[in-house]
């Protein structure tokens, strides 16, 4: 089967034209992303992801399908969930303990936090 007969994962699909736009490619040597790049990205997944939640916060196991591998196990797709659900709630609360109020951006709580764990 060629990679064209593949079925591509939500993931794949919303990542390509973020990860092509920042990835650089040198006159000698492969192709790279700067770190920053790869935050910024993030970031802007993130806030995509839950636009996508939020839209279909009523079918939300048909979300979670499309973004893991095609084929995974039902339970597999409910750990994805509850995992992401902690992760977003995590980053809430700890936004809201270091600085006493709700996070106006999306970067906030994903790219901020990032850098300055990089730094």
């Amino acid at each position: 089967m060629t990679y064209r007969n593949k079925r591509q994962t939500l993931v794949g699909f919303l990542c390509y034209p973020f990860v092509n736009k920042v990835t650089r490619t040198p006159l000698l040597g492969g192709p790279y992303v700067r770190v920053i790049d790869v935050f910024k990205v993030a970031s802007d997944l993130y806030a995509i992801g839950a636009v996508l939640g939020r839209a279909r916060r009523n079918r939300l196991n048909i979300l979670a399908r499309l973004l893991v591998v095609p084929g995974a196990v039902d339970s597999d797709v409910n750990r994805l969930m509850t995992l992401s659900q902690k992760d977003a709630n995590n980053r809430l609360r700890d936004f809201k303990n270091q600085n006493g109020r709700e996070p106006d951006t999306f970067g906030e709580i994903c790219l901020f936090p990032a850098i300055k764990g990089a730094l």
